[in-house]
């Protein structure tokens, strides 16, 4: 099968998304969000890839629903009120987690300007090898 296989289980993508600076937008179903997002990381590469996605930031100001229908889909929902250094400290851990190599890719979904434009100091972090598409509105 072109673009699966073994290869494909091997290769790791982690996708950040920002709700605070990218909520799921008006009339659209969160539970679809998931095969949104693993459908243009597939698309951005060019290959399939483990998708996992985080949906991070202050969850305090989002409906109990609407993340109950996030989580339902499988994207894991993590709880940062502090913004870029939570973010920071949260990739510091997945990149421990997800050693250095060339079948590891981190994707960013945020309107955090500052925080997409400090990414190289993230990416000096994780290592060269580790691929950084830019994705962003």
């Amino acid at each position: 099968m072109a673009g699966g296989g073994d290869a494909a289980l091997q290769r790791r993508t982690g996708v950040w998304w920002d709700l605070n600076t990218c909520p799921v937008p008006d009339g659209f179903d969160p539970r679809r969000v998931r095969g949104c997002i693993e459908s243009a990381v597939h698309k951005q590469m060019g290959h399939r890839s483990k998708v996992i996605i985080y949906a991070m930031g202050n969850l305090e100001y989002i409906s109990s629903a609407l993340l109950e229908e996030i989580a339902s889909s499988g994207i894991v929902l993590i709880h940062a009120p502090c913004g870029g250094n939570d973010f920071k400290n949260l990739l510091r851990e997945w990149s421990q987690l997800n050693p250095s190599s060339p079948a590891t890719t981190v994707m960013l979904i945020s309107r955090n300007y500052i925080l997409i434009f400090s990414a190289y100091w993230i990416r000096c972090f994780l290592c060269i090898s580790k691929r950084w598409p830019a994705c962003y509105p």
